[in-house]
């Protein structure tokens, strides 16, 4: 990451200065005990995430989490009219340059529950590690497309290939936590009293991951949030007692909780 100089300052709200590479940071959000975490992962590798989101969160130096389809052709037919795709050097940038996450979210982003072909699944699921590879892209999770899990079959090839992966299974993971990720998602219908109770347990020494799709000013559907949404979120984190964290520090920092099961 690139070395930005951090002075702080008493009494007021936190301001990047970016042009003069200077961080003013407020010293009663350095002060909180931090007692949970919290992953932002973004799906689908929408152009949105990196003009919009990535820029308000590089402001307090947290990295998040970015699912990408492999088959970028299938990604901008599937959301035209709704939001651009970001670019392979994007994706590098995020991951390089602030130390984002990138995770498999499939080859066309397909509902895997309904392939029942088992080298069509295999593709699916598999095909875009090779992607990734030759954009030296680092990919350790899988991001189930529409929640789906592809059933038993599914769910053994994305074993083979990726140490942990995330469905849309609601609820606020243990620490440690299991390879398989749950999440609640943030969107522009998601209640102040519904995030408050996410935050509110995730301090009690969970990890919360936060789901989000496009940062749109006008929203198409009830899965993207407005930029004023976003940053009040950020906002609220900031305030918050949970410390915000990528996947990979959380299973290189605490193991994972299989590895807690006693034998039978």
């Amino acid at each position: 990451m690139k070395y930005r100089k951090e002075v702080l300052i008493i009494g007021i709200s936190t301001l990047v200065l970016s042009s003069l590479g200077i961080s003013l940071i407020l010293k009663k959000d350095q002060d909180i005990e931090k007692t949970g975490f919290i992953t932002f992962w973004f799906d689908d590798g929408m152009q949105t995430t990196f003009d919009i989101a990535y820029p308000l969160l590089r402001r307090n130096d947290w990295p998040a989490v970015v699912a990408m389809i492999g088959d970028r052709s299938s990604a901008i037919e599937k959301y035209e009219g709704v939001d651009g795709v970001m670019s392979w050097e994007e994706a590098s940038i995020l991951q390089d340059k602030d130390g984002w996450e990138i995770s498999n979210h499939s080859l066309t982003h397909s509902h895997l529950n309904e392939i029942t072909d088992q080298g069509i699944l295999e593709k699916e699921i598999s095909k875009p590690l090779e992607i990734f590879k030759a954009k030296d892209l680092d990919v350790q999770s899988f991001t189930f497309p529409y929640g789906e899990q592809g059933r038993l079959p599914g769910q053994e090839i994305v074993k083979k290939g990726h140490p942990y992966w995330r469905s849309s299974i609601p609820g606020v993971n243990s620490v440690p936590a299991w390879k398989h990720l749950t999440a609640y998602f943030f969107n522009n219908d998601t209640t102040e009293e519904e995030l408050e109770a996410w935050i509110m347990e995730a301090e009690e020494g969970g990890w919360l991951i936060l789901g989000l799709h496009s940062t749109l000013r006008k929203p198409v559907t009830e899965w993207e949030h407005t930029p004023k949404q976003l940053r009040k979120l950020i906002k609220r984190i900031r305030e918050s007692k949970l410390e915000v964290v990528i996947p990979s520090y959380m299973y290189d920092t605490y193991g994972y909780a299989e590895d807690n099961v006693p034998p039978q």
